[in-house]
C-alpha cells in the first residue's frame, strides 16, 4: 500500500464493507487503503475486473511520467458469463464489475472500452511487448458466447486475434492447445499453465508423472512454445515449473462444504 496512491478493497455490499473497514482499522492499515462497495455474484476479480491498458508514449521520468501514465490509462471491460455459464447462471453483477472498477480507478469514460466479447483476465497473458499467450480450449470455446448475438457460434482465431490487437495492442498471439485438464471450470485458462516472466521467457507448468491428467497437456503446450517466436521474432526460452502434488478431499471432508443455489 505504501507504493500506491490508493488501494481499493471491493466489498459486495455495505455490511461486508463495514466488516472490512473494521478489520483494516484493527490491523492498522494506512489511510490510502479504502473500502468500496462493488456488487458481485462471486469474488474472482482476476477474471471479472477490467484489463487496464496504457497508451505507449514517450515521457520524462519521475512525476511527469506518472502524470502521463495516469492520463493515458484505459480499461477494457470484457463481457463475463461465469466461464460459459458452467459455474453459476446468475452473473449480471459480475458482468458489470469491469465498468465499476474502471470508474473507481479513475479511468475517464472516453478511455473505457466495452467490446461485445466474453473474455476473462486469466485467459490472456501478455509480455508487455506485443505478444500474448492464449489457449484454444478456452478462447475458441462456443460457451463463451452463449448470451451474445453469436450464440452457439465459436469465435475464430482471426476474430479473436483482431480483438486482442484492437483492445490490447497484441501483435502476435501464441496459441496453446489447452490449459491444465484439472482447470476444467475455466476450460483451461492460460494463466494456470504458462506465464511470461520477462519478454522472451516463459514459465511452463510441468509434470513427469505419466499418470497425471495434465501429462499430455503440458507436453503439447511445450511443443507449441518451443516452435513459436514472439512479436519481435525471438525464440522463447521455456522454463519448467513442476506442479505440486494434487490435494483431494475425502467424502467426509467434502461433506462439510456448504453450497447454495444460484
Amino acid at each position: 500500500a505504501r507504493f500506491e496512491d490508493e488501494v481499493c478493497v471491493c466489498a459486495p455490499d455495505e455490511a461486508a464493507a463495514e466488516d472490512a473497514r473494521a478489520t483494516l482499522a484493527a490491523a492498522g492499515a494506512p489511510d490510502n487503503v479504502r473500502v468500496r462497495v462493488v456488487p458481485q455474484d462471486d469474488a474472482w476479480f482476476r477474471d471479472t475486473a477490467p484489463t487496464f491498458v496504457v497508451r505507449r508514449t514517450e515521457a520524462a521520468a519521475g512525476a511527469k511520467r506518472k502524470r502521463s501514465l495516469a492520463a493515458s490509462r484505459g480499461a477494457v471491460c470484457w463481457r463475463f458469463n461465469a466461464w460459459g455459464e458452467k459455474c453459476y447462471s446468475s452473473h449480471a453483477l459480475d458482468d458489470a464489475v469491469g465498468g465499476l472498477v474502471a470508474e473507481l480507478g479513475g479511468v475517464p469514460s472516453a478511455l473505457v472500452r466495452r467490446p461485445q466479447l466474453v473474455l476473462e483476465g486469466g485467459s490472456v497473458h501478455v509480455d508487455g511487448e506485443g505478444t500474448a499467450l492464449v489457449t484454444e480450449s478456452c478462447l475458441l470455446n462456443p460457451n463463451r458466447n452463449i448470451d451474445l448475438p453469436t450464440k452457439g457460434q465459436p469465435r475464430t482465431r482471426v476474430q479473436l486475434e483482431h480483438a486482442l490487437r484492437e483492445h490490447l495492442g497484441v501483435e502476435k498471439a501464441i496459441w496453446l492447445p489447452s490449459g491444465l485438464k484439472s482447470d476444467w471450470d475455466t476450460d483451461g485458462h492460460v494463466d494456470n499453465i504458462a506465464a511470461f516472466v520477462a519478454p522472451g521467457k516463459v514459465v511452463l507448468a510441468w509434470t513427469d508423472d505419466e499418470a497425471d491428467t495434465d501429462y499430455a497437456s503440458v507436453r503439447s503446450a511445450r511443443g507449441a512454445l518451443e516452435e513459436a517466436t514472439d512479436a519481435r521474432g525471438r525464440r522463447l526460452e521455456v522454463h519448467l515449473l513442476h506442479l505440486p502434488r494434487r490435494l483431494t478431499l475425502s467424502e467426509d471432508e467434502a461433506g462439510a462444504i456448504e453450497t447454495r443455489a444460484r
